[in-house]
């Protein structure tokens, strides 16, 4: 009895323990949708743009651990970018300079300000410096989009220069009634930011605002317009315990 007590407690411990390792939590976030009120229907789609405002915050004052996922899931909405026309990474790539000149103008489908922190991967409670780029969003068709940070008056990030951080692909798709948004963040633009080897980019706020010609609202529930938004970090080879915020805004 004595013998099976103790392994009992032991799996007890192990299980215990098990559990605080899945739960690894190295930031809190926050999450705001601004929508224009229009309910549109599938017979009748409503284009519609929208405000997206994202926030981390590292914990007992430590900088946030880099992201290296953010999906957001929107009620009743649906992609409209079929008939745009499209960028691809190495259209930009090609001539990060003029960056500006190498995608059609209304392939650029979304954009904003980011202010974050590039700071010591082994020391997250060390401060940061400032970097503050403009990140484009361009329809990269066939479900996918992509992202570009450039750095342009007013949005400096230290020294680096628009291109240390290379353009990435996200992927949009419908799921049901919501339109998902997935975007993987590469090592370029968190663990290993501008391409720095043993930097961070700790996010501080992104703020983005999506034309209305790249969605339509189709469906609202009970007058509302439900979303989420669904954080993954890393610090030290360590993958957060995704995090999900949820809200609603008016339709």
């Amino acid at each position: 009895m004595r013998r099976i007590t103790i392994v009992g407690t032991a799996l007890a411990v192990f299980a215990v323990a098990t559990g605080v390792a899945y739960a690894t939590t190295f930031n809190t976030y926050n999450a705001s949708f601004r929508f224009a009120n229009k309910v549109g229907s599938s017979k009748k789609p409503a284009p519609l743009g929208y405000a997206e405002t994202y926030g981390a915050n590292g914990l007992n004052g430590n900088r946030a651990a880099p992201l290296v996922d953010i999906k957001s899931s929107v009620y009743g909405l649906v992609s409209t970018t079929k008939n745009l026309p499209t960028c691809s990474p190495s259209r930009i790539t090609a001539n990060p300079a003029k960056w500006d000149k190498a995608c059609p103008p209304r392939s650029m489908i979304a954009g904003g300000p980011v202010t974050s922190l590039l700071g010591p991967g082994s020391n997250l409670k060390a401060a940061g410096s400032p970097c503050d780029p403009f990140l484009h969003i361009y329809n990269g068709g066939h479900g996918k989009v992509v992202f570009f940070f450039v750095t342009i008056p007013g949005h400096a990030c230290g020294g680096l220069k628009t291109g240390a951080a290379a353009p990435w692909i996200g992927t949009v798709k419908q799921v049901g009634k919501n339109l998902v948004l997935d975007s993987p963040l590469p090592p370029d633009v968190s663990t290993k930011a501008g391409g720095l080897t043993g930097v961070y980019g700790s996010l501080v706020t992104e703020t983005l605002t999506w034309k209305s010609d790249a969605q339509a609202s189709v469906a609202c529930k009970a007058g509302k317009r439900p979303w989420s938004v669904t954080f993954t970090a890393v610090n030290q080879g360590v993958r957060e315990t995704p995090q999900t915020v949820k809200g609603s805004g008016k339709c």
